[in-house]
């Protein structure tokens, strides 16, 4: 029964990459809250897509490779497209025109950040650098905020956010994972504590949670691994 179901996976991915490509299209139409709805849908997706390849024992390289390009689109391009509509008419008119662009390098690394994980071997309980989809929920509401708050409309504080984030993803600094926990009571206390974070985040903030969520998310996994170990 069960090996008549090994297409699932790749249709649940294939769903996330359909979420991320509308995303993209309600962006450029100036719906940054809609856009934020269906990369947060595509992240749903990509975690069904894993727990059913892992049921109905479906993993493949095809799944694997379908993933990552997935991801790319879903995490890494609709996020900076969100970025870039919002931010367009931020930036001074006196620096380099390309500088409008800067967004994208959130694409790069976020490729980047796909390939290393894809390869590195030692990623296999926790994370070496920001996960994609992490970066993601940060940036979907950071670009919602910067739409509705004058105050983040700086070039500077975007610009700098940027090149923090997308340095974080290609870092050493280890992320921990909401995978394998039941064997760590450290980490287990961590995720508890992220999750009451995450429901008050949401609570209160609504479209902008995910800006506290991950810089959270950053702090305990640094204090986990350089403080308590």
């Amino acid at each position: 029964m069960l090996k008549h179901l090994k297409f699932v996976p790749n249709l649940l991915t294939s769903a996330n990459l359909l979420s991320g490509c509308l995303a993209i299209v309600y962006s450029f139409e100036g719906r940054l809250d809609i856009a934020l709805y269906l990369v947060l849908l595509a992240a749903a997706f990509d975690f069904l897509d894993g727990f059913a390849a892992r049921v109905l024992d479906a993993i493949s390289p095809i799944g694997k490779e379908l993933d990552s390009l997935s991801d790319l689109i879903s995490f890494g391009l609709a996020p900076a497209v969100m970025l870039y509509v919002v931010s367009i008419d931020v930036w001074s008119q006196g620096i380099a025109p390309v500088v409008k662009y800067l967004p994208f390098l959130l694409v790069v690394f976020s490729a980047l950040r796909l390939a290393k994980f894809n390869v590195d071997t030692r990623q296999d309980s926790d994370f070496l650098g920001l996960p994609t989809p992490a970066n993601a929920l940060f940036f979907i509401s950071f670009a919602n905020l910067i739409q509705n708050y004058s105050l983040f409309q700086n070039e500077t504080i975007i610009a700098t956010t940027i090149l923090f984030f997308s340095i974080m993803m290609v870092s050493e600094l280890k992320i921990f994972s909401l995978k394998k926990i039941s064997k760590d009571k450290v980490k287990l206390t961590f995720v508890i504590l992220l999750t009451l974070v995450t429901i008050a985040s949401i609570a209160f903030y609504g479209l902008y949670a995910g800006v506290i969520i991950i810089p959270v998310y950053l702090l305990f996994s640094g204090i986990k691994t350089f403080i308590i170990k």
